[in-house]
């Protein structure tokens, strides 16, 4: 047999090894987006945390300075101790 009567099994051979390499690669690219993703939700929750919790604590500090009167409050006051033990 010549190179000629060879050709097409192997071109028949090295289709499907040329498409299980794409598919793979695909996965690979797929499961590395996948990541990101979900390192990006993670950050965003994470930020979400953080954002509830200053604004909870911005909240409390701002009761405590109106409804307190933490600014002209004595030392050893109660609104001045929680404001103390909240920041």
């Amino acid at each position: 047999m010549t190179l000629r009567d060879w050709l097409p099994i192997i071109v028949a051979a090295f289709v499907p090894l040329v498409i299980a390499l794409g598919t793979w690669r695909i996965t690979l690219r797929l499961d590395d987006l996948e990541i990101q993703r979900a390192e990006a939700e993670r950050e965003l929750a994470d930020q979400r945390a953080q954002d509830e919790a200053f604004q909870g604590y911005l909240d409390q500090m701002n009761h405590l300075m109106l409804d307190k009167n933490l600014r002209d409050s004595e030392e050893d006051s109660e609104a001045r101790t929680l404001a103390q033990l909240l920041t």
